[in-house]
């Protein structure tokens, strides 16, 4: 090979081989997704005074709770697009929010936690995103 020659790309990189649906992982990660949207409405109309408060800030306890869902919603939803996931978990996020306003909880609605929620959602995606444009890259090849 001449070195003006551009490598094979496609012998490069093997072909992906695609993880079926029902594989082990693709369910725990759905049961993740079910778990973590079931704590995050829970923990949302339950009154203050009956969840323990995990750390000392309100707005990182949302930054926390919406990275970790819009992880494991990416691991669940491998298929949906990026900015797709993240609409949908921001409408969740704002379902989430209004929601506060009924009873038992009695909240007030806080713009502060909606836009803490979608900062950790956009954290968690962003890795997400970034890593799939990573892939589109073919791996330089062993000497």
């Amino acid at each position: 090979m001449e070195q003006d020659e551009a490598p094979d790309t496609a012998a490069q990189a093997p072909a992906a081989v695609a993880y079926p649906d029902d594989g082990p992982l693709a369910i725990i990660a759905r049961v993740a997704l079910a778990g973590a949207v079931l704590a995050i409405c829970v923990y949302g109309v339950t009154p203050p005074n009956v969840i323990p408060r995990l750390v000392y800030s309100y707005h990182l306890e949302h930054f926390a709770a919406f990275f970790v869902l819009a992880t494991v919603a990416a691991a669940a939803v491998q298929r949906r697009r990026v900015d797709h996931l993240f609409l949908g978990l921001t409408a969740f996020a704002l379902a989430a929010e209004l929601a506060r306003l009924l009873p038992p909880a009695h909240r007030h609605y806080s713009f502060a936690n909606l836009a803490a929620d979608i900062g950790g959602e956009a954290a968690a995606l962003a890795a997400v995103a970034v890593g799939g444009f990573r892939a589109r890259f073919p791996r330089p090849r062993k000497s």
